[in-house]
């Protein structure tokens, strides 16, 4: 028994470690993308590499720690578990960036929030899962999607991998053709056919499948140290030569953006995709002794929340500071956006601790 929990707890820590990487990919993404809009190239193709996988690499993550447990519970049951874990989460963090937006000039996204009128119209998007309050988390929107068709449809595939498979493509390719030839993504009227990101837990269900097979794969359990280090070196190789090769079709930005559904190449994104999700979880594997990184990962709601504070209001000014100071060449830009990207994570560390112990119900940990 010891050693069935033991193997438990290894497995969920390295899954912890993978999340610390990727709320670290997605601070310094929005970093990057503040300064991309400045017209700096060196930007441009950091955003383009990460956008080609973080955002996948939450949907698989979350797809290696399925509860089979949540999955028994009746509709009803299911739905009040999913409430409390993720939709209170997401209106509390909006909550807490609309009171800030009260006190604290927003530049980025430039919707207006100077009125009363804009205000409830904001918060009527933030009803429907397009959280203009606070942009990140639109992710556990679209994560509760994935996990109720996931819930309805598990009963046809959880005996067997042929069954998932035939899921995972259909479900991809359904979800590839859907959101190419229609936008439901619509910042101007609330009333629409975007609905909790339904359109893109479609595509999004099929990287939450192989999430779920990756976990039960021995190649990744058996790895040691050695292996995981070269496995995830050699991981960074491929998406660096393969990213670029996805030239679209995309929206409004040239790179994979899982909000505005801009996929690109129907073949390019998804192997990229995951190469970079196995590249993460090959480097947790590597650094499974890392305790600090699964402490974070482990309170990830709060540390991925946390990052819209400063994607609203402070990213962009860094940015324009920091290229008024210095030439912002490949070096300048890694080395000043991982130091902010720290810092800001950093900040959120005394938030970990208050939540949890005052409030751990409005952070889904009750």
């Amino acid at each position: 028994m010891a050693n069935k929990v033991s193997a438990k707890t290894k497995r969920f820590d390295y899954v912890d470690i993978a999340r610390f990487y990727g709320i670290f990919l997605v601070y310094y993404g929005h970093v990057v993308e503040r300064f991309m809009y400045l017209k700096i190239e060196a930007a441009a193709l950091q955003y383009k590499y990460i956008y080609s996988f973080h955002m996948v690499l939450f949907f698989f993550l979350s797809g290696m720690v399925i509860s089979e447990k949540t999955l028994k519970l009746s509709f009803v049951g299911f739905l009040k578990k999913k409430f409390k874990t993720r939709v209170i989460p997401y209106l509390f963090f909006n909550f807490i960036l609309l009171v800030l937006s009260l006190f604290l000039q927003r530049d980025f996204p430039p919707f207006p929030l100077e009125t009363v009128q804009d205000y409830f119209r904001t918060i009527g998007f933030t009803l429907i899962g397009v959280s203009i309050f606070n942009i990140p988390t639109w992710f556990i929107m679209a994560l509760f999607a994935v996990e109720l068709i996931h819930y309805f449809l598990n009963r046809f595939y959880k005996d067997g991998f042929r069954n998932k498979f035939f899921f995972i493509i259909l479900f991809y390719f359904a979800g590839y053709y859907l959101n190419l030839n229609i936008q439901f993504i619509s910042f101007e009227k609330i009333i629409g056919i975007n609905y909790y990101l339904f359109h893109e837990a479609i595509i999004m269900f099929s990287f939450y499948l192989i999430g779920s097979s990756a976990i039960k794969c021995n190649h990744i359990k058996d790895l040691n140290f050695n292996k995981s280090l070269i496995y995830s070196l050699l991981g960074v190789l491929v998406i660096y030569f393969t990213y670029n090769l996805n030239q679209g079709p995309f929206r409004y930005l040239d790179a994979v953006v899982i909000l505005l559904s801009g996929h690109g190449h129907i073949f390019w994104f998804p192997f990229t995709a995951i190469a970079g999700c196995m590249t993460i979880i090959y480097l947790a594997r590597a650094s499974i002794s890392l305790k600090f990184f699964s402490f974070l990962g482990k309170n990830i709601i709060t540390v991925y929340c946390f990052n819209g504070i400063f994607y609203h209001s402070f990213n962009g000014p860094f940015a324009v500071y920091m290229s008024n100071v210095m030439p912002m060449n490949y070096f300048n830009l890694t080395f000043v956006s991982t130091v902010f990207s720290i810092l800001t994570m950093g900040l959120s560390i005394p938030f970990i601790f208050l939540f949890n112990k005052y409030c751990p119900q409005l952070i889904g940990k009750k």
